[in-house]
């Protein structure tokens, strides 16, 4: 379906940009205000094997945001399998009326499970070696080592498990006498209910220690202003070619 996005401005409605979902007909969406002075729309559109339904839609600073109240047409196949990130972009009048609400909002504990695939083999590696320092062939602990990475994030720990998200930043060899990491990590989810919103982990990891232990420093979308702590533990480890899995338990507090 393509809808055709209306923006509603001092001059009026005007058409900022269309939007396809899937391979359904077109429909017009009408604009209007929220309550929170966010336009919205209502479309008509027929959904696969049924009459046309209304579909709300919340859209801010000319472009679509978000959908209020899910359809029921198929998702595509990227989205069922959680490889497309939806974007959250809002306007700067809604972050404004966020930061203005923030004195009235409680805190809450969020507690995610996922597992991390680290892969340095293979013809498609998930990180690789971008420098090194002089001595770091001959440190038994690879000392001087940076890497970038960009890991899936799995819900259980084989790798054909639903992808949950990504694991993006760089990790680098900073110990001397063990392997020791510092790790710059964001965490980006790709379905659920925190589909676009991230996490941000910065930390040591002694990455041979049974259970290691790193601080969540802020995050996006739902976890603004987030802390908290993540806990990884090893599932897998193949010492030949570094390859890893690794289970994360996360404890994020946020708004």
């Amino acid at each position: 379906m393509e809808i055709e996005v209306l923006y509603m401005g001092p001059s009026g409605i005007s058409v900022t940009s269309t939007l396809a979902i899937g391979g359904f007909p077109r429909s017009s969406v009408p604009a209007r205000y929220d309550s929170k002075r966010v336009p919205i729309g209502i479309c008509s559109g027929r959904l696969k094997g049924s009459k046309p339904k209304l579909i709300e839609i919340a859209y801010g600073f000319e472009q679509a945001t978000k959908i209020r109240k899910p359809p029921s047409f198929e998702p595509s196949d990227e989205a069922k399998n959680g490889r497309i990130a939806t974007p959250l972009v809002h306007s700067t009048n809604e972050v404004d009326e966020w930061i203005q609400n923030l004195h009235h909002a409680k805190e809450k504990v969020s507690r995610l499970h996922f597992y991390f695939h680290d892969t340095l083999s293979g013809k498609n590696p998930s990180v690789v070696e971008v420098a090194e320092a002089s001595m770091t062939k001959k440190s038994p602990s690879l000392f001087g080592l940076p890497n970038i990475f960009d890991d899936p994030l799995t819900e259980g720990p084989e790798p054909t498990s639903m992808l949950v998200g990504r694991a993006q930043g760089l990790y680098g060899s900073t110990g001397q006498q063990e392997l020791s990491l510092l790790v710059a990590m964001n965490s980006v989810f790709t379905t659920g209910k925190f589909n676009g919103c991230s996490l941000t982990i910065l930390g040591r990891n002694a990455a041979l220690q049974p259970l290691r232990e790193m601080p969540i420093i802020g995050g996006t979308g739902a976890f603004r202003l987030a802390r908290g702590f993540v806990t990884a533990k090893t599932y897998f480890l193949n010492l030949t070619s570094g390859d890893a899995i690794v289970k994360y338990h996360v404890v994020a507090i946020h708004y």
